[in-house]
């Protein structure tokens, strides 16, 4: 990739936006289109609520007379002769009740013939009837998607509030017939109520409060009994474009959701809802059970109904639905899908999903996960407060788990383009392993080449008796700046200097090995000339500098006959006499800049009778600026003191000896800042000559 491309092509951020939106776009168009599998991780969500919180009864405004195993037992098999029937209505309606659900349908005549009646028993469908008529009963229709001739017979009139009725109806369920019991019982009923309902995996959540039939609207079965029971005459409903809002009696509206749905509120199932039709037929119910309220009929015996499913329980009869809803709507204790619901969720979905497309591929792995934790978690927790507090039914499991798979999306993303990266940070770093050991191996290399450079002490005590030398230099790198040099430019004549390059490793290597031999060239030249070998170097070295570097250096040039020792210096540290009788004699008095500050410059020269024994210590300033790890420099007193101590006739190896020793106790040599160079050198005097 080229150098100016945007960063975030260069770390693959782009594919990751691009894939993690490209998943967001698609979960939310599933989300909006309500997929089967939206549908059942919804319900399940919605489940787990009502599992979790099931409603407390507060009133008791419905009861339920079951035909139950004990009034089969007494009263024999179901069905009933009708005027049995006839018998319990009276009985319930003895009782003072505000309406009676009738939750069984007779859509045949009464197969058993009492002893008044003709065969086929038309009396006791007669004694029925007459029975529903006294007692405000409502009896119970099913809708069919089958063709019939069934018309609004019965069903009250519905005034919808807030939109065309028109545009309502398509919206609710739709039946083009309902099932009914005989037309002799049906006309003789109070009203007429629905009792279908969905069952989405076995289970009822919801009935609806309304369906249509053909052009007409039909009450659900409880509703219609309250109407009854408030002696409405119709039913009031407020919609929208998008479909039913609530609907109700007077001054009841019951929410529902945009299919005419209401969201039933569970409870556990209660004996309690529970009188037996057998006592009730004996006499046995005190009339406050019964006195006032909504009265459901319906059949209990296991042998004789199938029980659905609740949120909360695993089989209740199918009067206590209707009751469930009954006690809902007494209590105000309802269940609501909002119309903005699935908007809001949508919403939150786009927003979020964006949030973790944008933020995973830029945070680090432990940050995007808690993220996503604490964010999933929030949607739950504000999906049960919704529940809890207002009886909210918010669907943040979708949203939830459309966001795990675009918060996995982006970060397997961001794992592989992470890989792709450590993939190259690999192979970079391996290239830079190899690389670094070819430089390691040059430096080595020129490390042997400049260790080659220097002479050694050995050679010069092998032709030379009259003086012995010694010398040690330590790089702070593998390579370094110092230099150091003796040679014997005549038989009576020893020259020896020590120098110091501006800078550190492998640059100031190669301008030291320069500068050695122009010195070295220059020394030979000009014979005994201290200063003038120096200024001959200087010009032959800053001729060719482009660099600026500067050394500094100190030049001696030693009369082995006689022991003088003429000297010049460079801008570098004095060379230090140690005496043979003690003392130490510092060679400051010729001095003159660093060579290669200027390009020409006459540098002065001293000289010093050495007295044979007499050593001379030249040195560079990493020895006197060497540091422990305090920071603390190790100086020129420490280093004096150290040559003051030193016995008598110590020889040069020792003294060097000496100094580093010292400078390893004071923890410089582990922490090198400089370079530093020791060369020694003691004249023996005349008598040793070979």
């Amino acid at each position: 990739m080229s150098g100016d491309e945007p960063t975030a092509f260069r770390s693959g951020r782009w594919p990751i936006w691009i894939a993690g939106f490209a998943v967001l776009g698609l979960l939310l168009v599933l989300h909006a289109t309500y997929t089967p599998a939206h549908r059942s991780l919804q319900f399940a969500l919605f489940d787990a609520y009502q599992k979790l919180w099931p409603r407390e009864r507060q009133s008791a405004p419905a009861v339920i007379v079951a035909i139950d195993e004990a009034s089969l037992a007494r009263y024999g098999q179901w069905p009933w002769p009708r005027s049995e029937l006839a018998r319990l209505v009276r009985a319930i309606a003895a009782l003072q009740p505000a309406a009676i659900g009738i939750d069984l349908l007779f859509p045949e005549p009464d197969r058993h013939a009492g002893p008044e009646t003709a065969p086929g028993g038309v009396g006791n469908d007669l004694l029925f009837a007459a029975a529903l008529r006294d007692s405000r009963a409502v009896l119970a229709i099913a809708g069919t998607v089958a063709e019939g001739s069934d018309t609004a017979q019965g069903f009250p009139p519905a005034l919808i509030e807030g939109s065309d009725p028109l545009l309502v109806l398509p919206l609710l369920p739709q039946f083009r017939s309902v099932i009914r019991s005989t037309p002799l019982l049906d006309r003789a009923a109070a009203g007429h109520g629905i009792i279908s309902a969905d069952a989405h995996g076995g289970i009822i959540r919801n009935i609806p409060l309304a369906v249509a039939v053909r052009d007409a609207v039909a009450p659900t079965l409880a509703l219609e009994m309250i109407r009854v029971a408030a002696g409405e005459t119709a039913l009031r409903m407020r919609a929208n474009a998008r479909g039913l809002l609530s609907a109700g009696v007077g001054d009841i509206a019951v929410p529902a959701d945009t299919g005419g749905r209401a969201w039933i509120r569970f409870s556990r199932h209660d004996p309690g809802r529970f009188i037996s039709a057998a006592d009730l037929l004996e006499g046995r119910v005190d009339a406050a059970q019964i006195s006032g309220k909504l009265v459901l009929v319906g059949l209990t015996g296991l042998a004789l109904v199938d029980y659905p499913a609740t949120p909360v329980d695993a089989s209740v009869p199918g009067a206590e639905i209707h009751a469930q809803l009954i006690e809902n709507i007494f209590d105000g204790d309802h269940l609501q899908r909002p119309q903005w619901a699935r908007s809001a969720e949508l919403l939150a979905l786009a927003l979020c999903g964006a949030l973790f497309v944008l933020l995973t591929p830029l945070a680090r792995p432990w940050q995007s996960i808690s993220g996503a934790v604490l964010l999933i978690a929030a949607f739950g927790g504000a999906g049960a407060w919704a529940f809890r507090s207002g009886g909210l039914l918010l669907d943040v499991a979708s949203p939830a788990a459309a966001l795990l798979l675009v918060f996995m999306t982006t970060m397997a993303g961001k794992l592989t383009d992470s890989e792709r990266l450590r993939r190259r940070l690999r192979e970079t770093l391996q290239a830079e392993r190899e690389a670094a050991a070819r430089v390691a191996g040059e430096l080595e290399a020129a490390r042997r080449v400049q260790t080659g450079l220097l002479p050694e002490p050995a050679a010069l005590a092998a032709i030379e008796a009259r003086c012995e030398v010694a010398a040690w230099m330590a790089p702070a790198r593998e390579v370094g700046g110092d230099l150091y040099d003796f040679f014997k430019p005549s038989a009576d004549r020893v020259t020896f200097l020590v120098g110091d390059v501006s800078g550190k490793g492998l640059p100031a290597s190669l301008f030291m090995a320069i500068s050695k031999a122009l010195c070295k060239s220059a020394a030979l030249r000009a014979g005994i000339a201290a200063g003038r070998a120096l200024g001959d170097a200087n010009a032959e070295i800053a001729r060719d500098n482009p660099e600026t570097m500067f050394v500094t250096a100190v030049l001696c040039s030693l009369d082995l006959r006689t022991g003088d020792l003429h000297y010049a210096n460079a801008g570098h540290d004095a060379p230090v006499v140690i005496g043979t009788r003690g003392g130490l004699a510092r060679l400051d008095r010729a001095g003159g800049p660093p060579l290669c500050m200027f390009e020409t410059f006459d540098y002065a020269e001293a000289s010093h009778a050495l007295a044979a024994g007499d050593a001379v210590l030249l040195y560079t300033d990493g020895v006197t600026e060497a540091m422990d790890a305090a920071q603390r420099l190790y100086g020129r007193e420490r280093l004096h003191a150290v040559l003051e101590q030193l016995p008598a006739g110590t020889s040069c190896a020792g003294i060097v000896a000496a100094v580093r020793e010292d400078l390893q106790r004071f923890g410089a040599v582990e922490h090198l800042a400089d370079d530093i160079t020791l060369l020694v050198l003691r004249w023996n005097g005349p008598a040793t000559a070979s």
